[in-house]
């Protein structure tokens, strides 16, 4: 049994062995967040503000800006993905990052330095560190890109390549740093603040030792082979269940101030005024493979779920826990009607009243794509 005191969903961090099943290029009509700023002379907050308004996120500036300045738009920003606008934004108010703050998550993400994107999908390289890499008592320069890979919220990431090589990677000079010998691909699987991927991803390239070592990575260019899960959001109110079939998986989710008699025994604080308890179960008919289970329950488990009131304000989450006996997943979120103080936001307590639910989002699919990026020019420390 497994218990983690934490909004976020519980995560598996131990590499997961997985069939060779190809990765495919992703499709075209992949969900996507998209936002439309129209032509205008505004500020900055409120520039913000409509991109709140449009994608349940929070935005804020890492570096000093004055959001209180007026910029202008030409309307460019038209039914265009997220990651795309934010990279308009950055470019005008020149600034190098954002701070993106999901609405269930405790944290926010910081979109930062180089980043390329693809539909929902960005791929950062968010820091470079030099090494030295030894062979056969040989020395080798080498240079070690931490990378994360993150959704935008249309679709989550469940697993990630574990230190992949990419197809190519050039210095300033044109020369390549791929290393000799590339790595066998295995896979990870990855922890979540709401929609947001966690797991850093590392990069290795190695400098020939017949050349200088360089000051730039002209080019950097792959993908990561991913599994992705779909999904979409229902509305349970309290006291009422539903239930939920995909090929392979039965899902029963109920809502309510008690926990089905049939559940697993669990450890869950006590009982207190103004709690509701969130619970899933999760059944595997045998008609999914051992990986094909093991990346579903992944994905129903880190499955994001809320408890808001009629304003929209969130209730606490207390305590997840968890038990996954073989074939089936038992997850148990319990809420309670109080203010997080751990949350980035300053906002008002959960006003008091019947209208609550619980907002739960259901799996409809995984699949296993590539996540392609291309960055250019990374300067070297």
């Amino acid at each position: 049994m497994t218990t983690i005191k934490t909004f976020a969903a519980l995560a598996l961090c131990s590499l997961c062995a997985h069939a060779q099943i190809p990765a495919q290029q992703p499709p075209a009509d992949l969900p996507t967040k998209r936002v439309t700023l129209p032509a205008q002379t505004t500020t900055l907050r409120n520039l913000l503000a409509q991109l709140q308004k449009q994608t349940s996120l929070a935005f804020e500036f890492r570096h000093e800006v004055d959001l209180d300045k007026s910029v202008t738009l030409d309307g460019s920003i038209r039914d265009t993905p997220l990651w795309e606008a934010l990279r308009t934004l950055m470019r005008l108010t020149q600034t190098t990052s954002m701070l993106l703050i999901a609405p269930e998550a405790r944290y926010g993400f910081l979109l930062t330095g180089a980043f390329s994107s693809h539909g929902p999908f960005v791929v950062m390289a968010y820091e470079i560190t030099q090494a030295v890499h030894f062979e056969n008592d040989t020395a080798i320069p080498a240079t070690r890109i931490l990378m994360y890979a993150v959704s935008d919220g249309s679709c989550r990431i469940i697993t990630l390549p574990k230190d992949p090589t990419p197809a190519k990677a050039l210095d300033d000079k044109g020369n390549s740093l791929l290393p000799a010998r590339r790595a066998e691909e295995s896979r990870a699987s990855v922890s979540h603040y709401a929609s947001f991927t966690t797991e850093p991803i590392f990069i290795y390239l190695e400098h020939s030792a017949a050349n200088a070592r360089p000051r730039a990575i002209a080019l950097l260019e792959g993908a990561f082979a991913a599994t992705v899960a779909f999904s979409r959001d229902i509305e349970l109110a309290p006291g009422k269940s539903t239930e939920h079939s995909i090929p392979g998986v039965h899902t029963a989710i109920t809502c309510g101030t008690t926990i089905p008699a049939h559940a697993p025994p669990m450890i869950l604080p006590d009982p207190a005024p103004d709690t509701l308890i969130v619970t899933v179960h999760a059944v595997h008919d045998g008609r999914l493979s051992d990986p094909q289970w093991s990346d579903m329950r992944s994905a129903i488990r880190d499955s994001p779920i809320r408890i808001v009131d009629a304003q929209g304000t969130p209730w606490r989450a207390v305590d997840v826990s968890s038990v996954s006996p073989p074939d089936e997943l038992w997850a148990i979120l319990h809420f309670r009607r109080e203010p997080d103080p751990s949350h980035r936001i300053d906002a008002p307590p959960p006003s008091p009243g019947p209208a609550v639910k619980a907002i739960v989002s259901l799996v409809t699919r995984i699949e296993r794509i590539q996540i392609p990026y291309r960055i250019e020019n990374l300067l070297l420390p």
